[in-house]
């Protein structure tokens, strides 16, 4: 089972990746907020961390920036997750460091298929 962090605000958007990832050989561990995230990822070591564009306090942009400073954590494959569809933000993402960068609303194809790509097949090559 490959462990997926989720750095989301949102409870309902957290309910729905849960859900989608239910029948998969991922499980969730969620977090709440930046900090929490960070904390999180340093005691559980994700397979792969999602992490919320748009969040109070502490914004994805600067989750990237504190886990590509550590070198604990710097090479967990990142998913971008937003609503957010403009040109810059995407260029913003690509420039921090995520791997790869995923629109709400979310579909459940895309998200596995990015999921399996970043973690399930480059385990495979090892």
């Amino acid at each position: 089972m490959h462990k997926v962090l989720y750095i989301e605000d949102n409870i309902v958007n957290i309910q729905l990746v849960q859900y989608m990832l239910r029948k998969s050989d991922f499980s969730v561990i969620h977090a709440m907020d930046g900090q929490t995230g960070l904390e999180l990822a340093e005691q559980i070591k994700p397979d792969v961390i999602v992490i919320d564009y748009h969040m109070p306090g502490m914004n994805g942009l600067e989750v990237v920036e504190k886990i590509k400073s550590n070198p604990d954590l710097a090479n967990i494959p990142l998913i971008a997750l937003t609503a957010d569809t403009l040109p810059e933000t995407y260029r913003a993402c690509k420039q921090a460091g995520f791997n790869a960068y995923l629109n709400k609303p979310l579909s459940r194809g895309l998200f596995l298929d990015t999921l399996n790509k970043l973690v399930v097949k480059p385990m495979m090559i090892e």
